[in-house]
């Protein structure tokens, strides 16, 4: 019952893209841009302090262009590193965002510069500890992105992104910053 505003809010988006015309090329007003991305990054700050030897992230998302080569939307980033053998970090990060593409119909590669925005949670645990030490952080974190999408055919391309991700999360009160940047490389596809 809390999610009655799904259906009402997915039929709007419908009858706004029907009102708008039908789309005729991946980013033109009215497209729904579906995918997801896996990266390897760097991390640091006072959050992250020490080298990270395994980290893996997927980053699922979903965008609307409410006009040519802007797009709206959301995503949903996971991410888990162990650190130096003894440290194990998961951070889970949902929030908005915006992409700018610079692109034609004709183009064969979408560029792109993007801006995320979430509310993220880090849950670390000591693996050295017998006790199995469990922190958790929460606050938020900004993420932009560079890159471009290469269009196998008119539905699907292939993404590749450089990232930098900066964070504030609170530590039992006391806020400390961290950061990440890479790469990401994944598939996008296009609903027109």
């Amino acid at each position: 019952m809390k999610n009655r505003w799904i259906v009402p809010a997915l039929m709007a988006l419908v009858h706004i893209s029907l009102a708008q015309g039908q789309p005729t090329w991946g980013l033109d007003r009215g497209s729904v841009l579906i995918g997801g991305n896996a990266s390897y990054y760097e991390a640091g700050g006072e959050v992250q302090s020490f080298s990270t030897k395994k980290s893996w992230d997927f980053l699922p998302y979903a965008y609307y262009c409410i006009s040519p080569n802007v797009a709206l939307g959301g995503a949903v980033l996971l991410s888990s590193e162990t650190r130096s053998g003894y440290e194990s970090n998961t951070f889970v990060g949902v929030g908005p965002g915006v992409m700018a593409f610079f692109a034609d119909s004709a183009s064969t590669v979408y560029p792109f510069v993007g801006l995320n925005l979430y509310y993220a949670f880090l849950s670390t645990e000591n693996l050295g500890s017998s006790s199995g030490d469990l922190r958790s952080l929460h606050g938020y974190a900004f993420e932009l992105t560079l890159g471009g999408t290469y269009m196998v055919n008119r539905y699907v391309g292939i993404t590749g992104m450089l990232f930098y991700q900066g964070q504030q999360l609170s530590d039992e009160g006391e806020w400390k910053g961290g950061k990440r940047y890479g790469y990401r490389i994944g598939l996008t596809g296009f609903i027109f």
